[in-house]
């Protein structure tokens, strides 16, 4: 209370100013780098979560990939199968129809053979020349044995219902190797969409991890302005610290105790500033 006050009330009022400043921007500074702390905080989360995101779809577009690669290996495969067993039931097909083929020339050598028989028995009844020599051509044609014809038709016949037989199966082989074509090619155009989807989600949770880089770079920025607006507050602190100290060297003047004041207020206002965070690189 007894050392000497300012010089005069201009000079007083200039550094109550300075302080008055000084309050100021600290409290600017110190919000806008508590906010751009918490800014970046939040936008560097935001960037770990979509890099989390962008490596499970970018797994599981992997996957989705070898899901259809093994799709289409078993559609391939499954149509050479339908393929092989198609040609298996058109070889069968076509020795059925030979088989039935000789059937029928058989058959047709028997008919022959009884309607000759028929005819010469015909012309034997009418008597005559014409009779006694159709009489003849039939004693003839009768002494001709027939039985390995038929034989031969009853083995073909037989020969042909296994043919047939051969036949169905391998169309009912044909027809259950196309289907499981037809399912392994839905499987596997199910897979490629499948894989397309993945690969498009890939795509954007980068993209979305890319801007939330920028966004984190952005607010890296902010925090380093609001750093440089806090060390500002702090040289002009020092600054009105430094004039304060200059006014009381000069000591005249009768305002008695303006000067405590000062020291008081300024040395509260240090006392309540924050001493933790940001703060702490201040004080």
């Amino acid at each position: 209370m007894l050392r000497p006050q300012g010089a005069d009330a201009g000079e007083i009022l200039k550094a109550q100013e300075l302080l008055n400043q000084v309050a100021s921007a600290f409290e600017e500074a110190q919000k806008a780098l508590d906010q751009a702390t918490e800014t970046e905080k939040i936008a560097q989360d935001a960037e770990k979560a979509a890099l989390v995101s962008e490596n499970k779809a970018k797994s599981a577009a992997a996957d989705a990939k070898k899901t259809e690669e093994a799709a289409k290996n078993a559609a391939a495969l499954a149509a050479k199968a339908a393929q092989e067993a198609q040609s298996r039931a058109n070889a069968a097909a076509a020795a059925a129809a030979e088989q039935q083929a000789a059937v029928e020339d058989l058959k047709s050598q028997e008919d022959a053979h009884a309607a000759k028989t028929k005819e010469l028995e015909v012309k034997a009844k009418a008597g005559g020349v014409a009779g006694m020599r159709a009489m003849n051509e039939l004693a003839q044609h009768n002494s001709e044995d027939p039985l390995p014809l038929r034989k031969a038709k009853l083995k073909a016949q037989a020969a042909a219902k296994k043919t047939e037989k051969a036949k169905l199966d391998a169309a009912d082989a044909a027809a259950a190797a196309d289907k499981s074509r037809q399912a392994a090619q839905a499987a596997a155009d199910s897979a490629q969409k499948d894989r397309i989807r993945a690969d498009e989600a890939a795509a954007h949770a980068a993209n979305l991890r890319t801007a939330a880089q920028k966004a984190t770079a952005a607010a890296k920025h902010d925090r380093e302005l609001a750093e440089e607006a806090v060390e500002e507050a702090q040289r002009k602190l020092a600054e009105a610290e430094a004039y304060l100290e200059e006014q009381k060297r000069k000591g005249s003047g009768d305002k008695k105790g303006t000067f405590w004041w000062l020291d008081r207020e300024l040395r509260e206002r240090k006392e309540y500033m924050p001493k933790t965070g940001s703060a702490k690189l201040l004080f």
